[in-house]
């Protein structure tokens, strides 16, 4: 093997790992909702499983970068090496099911859990408003036919 190969690779994984910490430190929001919500959720585990599979991903798109400034025979041979420590890293991961053939389809399919979750709390939200409007109305209503009905003598 070349030390080029690897300093290459050493190279897009420092740089997905820089990436990584500028991530944290510009708030991206896939990173804060999984931190900020409840661990326990199936949210949180959604929202952590989505920046793991973006940050993998940026691993092979800059991994499809470097390929393109090498000759024939030195893509086949870093694609090998390259591709080896990549599904290193993703099976090092203790509850991974990450397939890297299948990064953008997980992507999609976890979004719109995501967007489907976000959609049933809105509209449980709007359920709990219209539950609190409703009895504030009620007991209002519930007021004036009590002081209605009690006039003074009739006790």
């Amino acid at each position: 093997m070349n030390y080029k190969y690897y300093s290459l690779s050493l190279d897009i994984l420092h740089s997905c790992r820089s990436q990584m910490i500028n991530n944290i430190l510009d708030n991206d929001p896939n990173i804060y909702y999984a931190l900020y919500s409840d661990l326990n959720s199936e949210v949180y585990n959604i929202y952590t499983k989505i920046y793991d599979l973006e940050w993998l991903k940026s691993h092979s798109d800059k991994f499809i970068e470097a390929l393109s400034t090498l000759s024939y025979h030195e893509k086949k041979e870093f694609r090998s090496l390259f591709l080896s420590t990549l599904n290193d890293l993703a099976n090092s991961w203790k509850d991974t099911s990450i397939n890297l053939h299948f990064i953008e389809e997980q992507l999609q399919l976890l979004r719109s859990l995501i967007l489907d979750n976000n959609r049933w709390n809105h509209n449980l939200n709007k359920l709990q408003v219209n539950f609190i409007k409703e009895n504030k109305l009620l007991d209002k209503q519930l007021a004036n036919l009590l002081q209605s009905d009690i006039t003074p003598g009739c006790l």
